[in-house]
């Protein structure tokens, strides 16, 4: 077994592998948001508040040689507060049965998923997380479509074709007809 090359103060580093291997455990962590300050009223004034930089964590059981795809649906992903990405493993290391390796994935991943699964389905997110996770999403939606054009050459966008009428005027019988009695796209009345 092999260890990861980041350094994780509080784990155990016989339990984090540098490669996959059968049997491991499969984790991904990614800073959602830096440091947060927001001012809070409070009886006695306004306060500054400080908040820690936080991180997606998500974990996926281990992959079954028979099909050795990464599921989209993890097992568990949260968010959690962390100063650094090893605070963030030690967090996801919790999450895995005792004495089981993880494997920490580098590869591109869904996280714009992986973050929507978080703030619809975690519950007690304060109004500071809620906003750095939703800021996190449209701003990785925004570069994942980068990604997807620049990628495969997409051409510029192009606005949505007209709708059209699916059956042919001449199968409706004459009150059948809505709007002209021109071939065309069906008007819909109001």
């Amino acid at each position: 077994m092999t260890v990861v090359s980041l350094q994780v103060p509080g784990a155990d580093p016989e339990r984090l592998l540098r490669d996959w291997m059968p049997g491991a455990w499969i984790g991904a962590v990614r800073q959602a948001f830096g440091l947060r300050a927001e001012i809070t009223s409070t009886p006695q004034g306004e306060v500054v508040e400080s908040h820690p930089p936080h991180w997606l964590v998500a974990l996926w059981p281990p992959q079954r040689l028979q099909r050795p795809f990464l599921r989209r649906w993890p097992r568990w992903v949260s968010l959690q507060p962390a100063e650094t990405e090893a605070q963030a493993v030690v967090q996801l290391l919790r999450q895995v049965p005792e004495g089981a390796p993880l494997w920490v994935l580098h590869e591109e991943l869904e996280w714009a998923l992986l973050a929507e699964i978080v703030l619809i389905g975690e519950a007690g997110l304060l109004p500071f997380q809620q906003r750095g996770l939703q800021e996190f999403i449209d701003a990785e939606r925004i570069a994942t479509t980068a990604r997807i054009r620049s990628a495969y050459g997409a051409p510029p966008l192009q606005p949505p074709a007209a709708y059209s009428d699916p059956l042919p005027r001449s199968r409706l019988g004459p009150s059948e007809h809505r709007g002209s009695s021109s071939a065309g796209p069906l008007v819909l009345p109001p």
